[in-house]
């Protein structure tokens, strides 16, 4: 968290290197575009897309039994 409580995505220093212009959605900065729409349309069609979505919500499991509660949720290592 950063900016008097607003919340950066994981890859913000990414996001910013690639010339991305920010707005404010739910206490987060998020990325609205990279330039021109016709560019990124273009870009869309011809290369892979990305997207970061480490807004969205998290679960936090903690207590004694949480390596068993992940472990049996997403498969043990």
């Amino acid at each position: 968290m950063t900016e008097a409580g607003i919340n950066r995505l994981a890859l913000h220093a990414v996001h910013e290197a690639l010339g991305a212009t920010f707005a404010l959605h739910a206490g987060w900065r998020l990325p609205q575009t990279y330039g021109d729409s016709e560019d990124e349309y273009a870009r869309l069609r011809s290369h892979a897309v990305a997207f970061d979505r480490s807004d969205r919500t998290r679960l936090l499991v903690s207590g004694e039994d949480a390596g068993t509660v992940l472990g049996a949720v997403f498969g043990e290592a």
